[in-house]
This record gives structure tokens, sequence and C-alpha cells, in this order.
């Protein structure tokens, strides 16, 4: 029941002293374990757990498990995917919402590994940034993981809203109506359109087959270019804030060909040298929210 599954996600104070659930409990909304696991597989390859070191059997274990936590269609019509079973065995297993708007077959990662409905597009461009990264000596395996990789980008692609962008659950999403309601403390309750994900969007989709993706990558240039704020920066939803959300537009906009001195770039990193930090770090307060600027 609710309740329940409530209590799975209390985690103790970690400034407390002793096991987890001594001392005070707050509640966690989500695990995030798929996140987490691509990430941390990314960061194996780029410490150089590659394909001849000792190690490397960990990273392809791995895989296996990113691999069955996609949700795959059973015959998926598409050049150059052999049709077959590619359904995952423990991934997104149902459509929700989404799928209203969404007319492709479902074949995202969803954040946590309990969500059978909700597929995300950062999850998915992470985990597919991960498996591209990937060979398998085994040929069932590497056709696996080679449809998996395909099908992800066409579920990326349909994802796009009308105007360029992407939210990042839903497409076109983008009602402002539900935000009214006097009980709404996030600021936002709808799936809108965001920076950050459209820059990691464009990013995946231009690195992987920009040919393909011409179209969609263009729409999605554009879109990041009109809304890049006029101090040089861009908002970023899914973590703090301006910061994150500049990084990952400039990485899509350079992937996708804009150059390095474009007026756009130069603009931005002229905002990243105006609030870099006097020891040379970065940072950001969680207050940038609410402000809708930066905070350091």
């Amino acid at each position: 029941c609710g309740v329940d599954a409530m209590e799975l996600l209390q985690v103790g104070d970690v400034n407390t002293a002793g096991p987890p659930h001594e001392g005070p409990l707050h509640q966690q909304s989500t695990d995030g374990a798929m996140w987490d696991t691509v990430m941390f597989a990314s960061a194996l390859i780029d410490s150089g757990i590659g394909k001849d070191h000792p190690e490397y059997a960990r990273v392809l274990k791995i895989a296996h498990v990113v691999l069955d936590y996609q949700r795959t269609p059973r015959r998926y019509p598409s050049p150059g995917i052999p049709s077959g079973d590619y359904r995952g065995l423990a991934g997104v297993s149902r459509e929700s919402d989404w799928a209203v708007k969404v007319k492709a077959p479902p074949a995202g990662w969803a954040f946590e590994l309990a969500d059978h409905r909700y597929p995300d597009v950062d999850t998915t461009s992470e985990a597919i940034h991960f498996l591209r990264r990937v060979k398998f000596d085994n040929m069932k395996d590497e056709v696996m993981r080679r449809a998996a990789i395909m099908i992800a980008l066409d579920w990326i692609a349909a994802m796009q809203n009308a105007d360029g962008s992407w939210g990042t659950f839903n497409k076109d999403n983008t009602s402002p109506v539900i935000d009214a309601l006097p009980f709404n403390d996030m600021g936002v309750l709808t799936d809108a359109r965001w920076p950050d994900t459209t820059g990691r969007q464009v990013e995946i989709l231009a690195r992987l087959d920009p040919e393909k993706y011409r179209r969609r990558i263009r729409r999605g240039v554009k879109w990041l270019m009109k809304t890049q704020r006029e101090d040089g920066s861009w908002y970023g939803r899914w973590n703090s804030c301006y910061t994150f959300g500049t990084m990952t537009a400039i990485r899509g906009l350079v992937a996708s060909g804009v150059e390095r001195e474009h007026p756009a770039i130069r603009k931005a990193v002229r905002w990243y040298e105006n609030i870099q930090i006097e020891d040379g770090s970065f940072g950001e307060d969680h207050a940038a929210y609410k402000a809708r600027g930066f905070v350091e």
C-alpha cells in the first residue's frame, strides 16, 4: 500500500551517528538507482576500465542490468534492427499518460528501478551514453545493445515538444493552469520545457546519429538559442540550477556543431567567469530556484 511505499523511502539523518534508522527520519522521494548506476558505470570507463582491463567484467555486468531495465517492443519495425524479442526483464512494462501524445514504442529507462510506467529522457540519454561505450563479445548481447540504443534514440526524438524543446517525463505538457493551484509548493507542477533537458537530448542525438535526427537537433538548437538568459546562462530544472543548465546547454550546442566562438557560447563562458569563486570552484545555492536567478 501507499504507507508501505513511503516507509521504504524513509532515510535517517546522515549527520546522526549509528544505524540509518536511529535518530530523525526524512522522506526520500525516490532512490534514483538507475540514474546513479549509469553515471557510476560511465565513471568506471572514464577511469580507464576498458575492454582489456581485468575489471571490465564488472562493466559488462552493469550493462546487462541496464539492458534488463529497458522496456522495448517485442517487434520493432526499424531498418538495421533484427526482429525479435528485446523486451527488458524488469523495466518500463506499461504505458502511462506520456503515451497519449507520443506515438512511438516505449524504449526508455526510468529514474528508479521500481518505476514501471514513467521512463524519462534524461535517464535514457545517460543510459545510452554508457551503453554506447560498451562492447560485448557475445553476438546476441551485442545485437541487443545496439538495438536498445537505436530504439531509445527514436523514443527520445518522439518526446520532443512542438516548440523544439524537451520536458523530462511528458510531451507538450505545458499548460500553466495546474500551477495556479493553491497547494502548489513546488513552483511548477507540469513537466513543460527545460534547457538542461533539451541540451542533453540535443547532445545525445547529435553525437550518435546527427543525420537521422537533423531536424530534431536543429529545432532543439533554435529553442536553446532563444531561451538563453540575458546574462548568458540557461535555467536548469534538475540540478542547481543555472550552473547546471548552462553546462548542459553548451554541451548540446557544441555537439550539434555550433562553433565554440559563437556569440552565445562566448556569452555563457563569460557568465561562468563572472560567477567563479576565488578558489577556482563553482557553487550555487538552491535558493536560485525561487529567486529565478543565480544565487551563490
